[in-house]
Parts: C-alpha cells; sequence; structure tokens
C-alpha cells in the first residue's frame, strides 16, 4: 500500500484505488504511524500526538479501539503491536515523504556535477504534493507540529528547484511562479534573492529592486530586522548592474524549454 500525508491523508491499494479513511482521528493516527512507518511508535507517544493534555478517561482502551477500527480500513493488515507501542508495517519508499525524502537526497548528491539532473529530481520530488499537509486532519497536537515541519522541507526543496533553475538559465519559465511564491513567504530571504535575480536576468530590473524594497519593509515589520548581508549585497549588485549576476555563457548554453516546473497546488 502507499499511504500518503503530502495533501490530504489517505491510503492507496496496491491497485491503485483510494482506501478513504473518514474518520477524523483515524486519519489522525493514521498520520502519525505514516510519519514514522517501519518504526515503532510508543502507545504514550500517539497518545500525546492525538489528545496531548486532554487525554481520555481510559486512553490505552481508546487507543486500542481506534487501531482496530483503522485495521479494518486498510487491507492487508499493516498496522503491527509492539512491545508498548505500534507500528506500520511499510517501508519508507512506501510512504510519499518517504519517496520525496529519497529524491531529495539524490538530487544533492548529483547537483554538484549534473544541475538538469538534479533539477529533475527535485521536481519529481515536489511534484508528490497536492496540498497542504496533513490538511484534513482534525486540531490535534500532530498537525501543530509537524505541518510546519512538513512546509518546510517543502518550502527548502522548492528554493534549491528554483536555484537549480536559474543556474540552467530557466528564469522566463519560472519567474511568474517564483514571484508568487516568494510573494506568500516575504520572510525567506532565499526566496527573495532568487526572485530579484530571476526578474533582473529577464530584463525587468525596476520590479527586481521593488521586490526588494517590499521583503525589506516586511523584515522591519515583522521582526523589526533588516535584510541580510547577502540580500543588501545582490541588491546593490542589481543597481550597478554586475556582469557577474548575468547567466554564465557556459550555462546559457545548455537552456532548452523543456524541463520540470515546480507545481505548488493550491493553498501550499
Amino acid at each position: 500500500m502507499e499511504f500518503r500525508v503530502l495533501g490530504p491523508v489517505d491510503a492507496v491499494d496496491d491497485h491503485g484505488h483510494r482506501r478513504p479513511v473518514t474518520a477524523p482521528m483515524l486519519r489522525a493516527l493514521l498520520a502519525a504511524l505514516a510519519l514514522r512507518a517501519g518504526r515503532p511508535v510508543p502507545a504514550e507517544e500517539l497518545a500525546d500526538q492525538l489528545w496531548g493534555e486532554q487525554l481520555p478517561a481510559d486512553v490505552r482502551t481508546t487507543l486500542r479501539t481506534y487501531v482496530m477500527r483503522l485495521r479494518k480500513v486498510l487491507p492487508g493488515d499493516p498496522i503491527g503491536t509492539v512491545p508498548g507501542g505500534y507500528v506500520l508495517s511499510a517501508e519508507p519508499e512506501d510512504t510519499d515523504l518517504g519517496r520525496f525524502r529519497s529524491l531529495v537526497l539524490r538530487a544533492r548528491e548529483v547537483a554538484p556535477a549534473a544541475h538538469a539532473e538534479a533539477a529533475a529530481l527535485l521536481g519529481e520530488s515536489l511534484s508528490l504534493w497536492r496540498g497542504i499537509p496533513l490538511a484534513d486532519l482534525p486540531d490535534v497536537p500532530l498537525r501543530t507540529v509537524q505541518q510546519p515541519r512538513l512546509e518546510e522541507l517543502h518550502l527548502s526543496a522548492a528554493e534549491e528547484f528554483y536555484e537549480l533553475g536559474l543556474a540552467l538559465g530557466r528564469h522566463e519559465r519560472l519567474v511568474d511562479e517564483l514571484s508568487s511564491v516568494a510573494r506568500r513567504h516575504r520572510l525567506r530571504e532565499r526566496l527573495t534573492r532568487l526572485l530579484m535575480l530571476a526578474l533582473h536576468r529577464c530584463g525587468r530590473t525596476a520590479e527586481a529592486l521593488t521586490v526588494y524594497q517590499e521583503a525589506r519593509a516586511e523584515l522591519v515589520a515583522e521582526l523589526a530586522i533588516e535584510p541580510g548581508a547577502e540580500t543588501r549585497a545582490l541588491e546593490q549588485a542589481i543597481l550597478r548592474d554586475d556582469p557577474a549576476l548575468a547567466l554564465p555563457a557556459s550555462a546559457a548554453g545548455r537552456v532548452t524549454a523543456g524541463g520540470p516546473s515546480a507545481p505548488f497546488p493550491p493553498g501550499t
């Protein structure tokens, strides 16, 4: 089976059919186990993730009941009982999160020598995201803790994808999506710099400088800090039209119309 958490939580059987888990707390239990696929999760940890301080009167019995109900939904009995807890009997690659991490790791390994291959791997990893992670879970501690962590993984991979795309001369194809993502995350200076560089290479230098000013205003207003040295240096380089910002001739010769684009599902 395939277990998915990079969006709404669900399971897909070996024939490609979705096995919807309709009960919200059962989805939360499945997510808690899927995030640790192949590794035991202590019952106490599951209880903390599902209820926090609002524990049911008989938490162990309630948890056992939930596990029994979830087993009835999922074919093949993938949930095992281990001393003190439970385990989802699956390999990390049986989850969309595990495949995402594997693809990102492979991309980072090949990136120094093969930008196009690394960008393709990152594009594939990003295509696994179907929206906001754990999007359909109830308001449980698991969602509160894990959702920001997963979103950070997503954004970090996207930043690496865009950086490789710019190194490959794909600024014109990426600039619109990059603009949308960067404007939703103005406090991430790496995204700001990537957008500034993409706009500058597209001949939209005035817009690149406006992006800097808007990001600076956001940082000052929200965090009471100025942009970092790298971001300020990029602004100055754009102002003087530094030739170092141009796409290297070696990269310009490799620019093609093909190649992946980083899909950002609505809401991510």
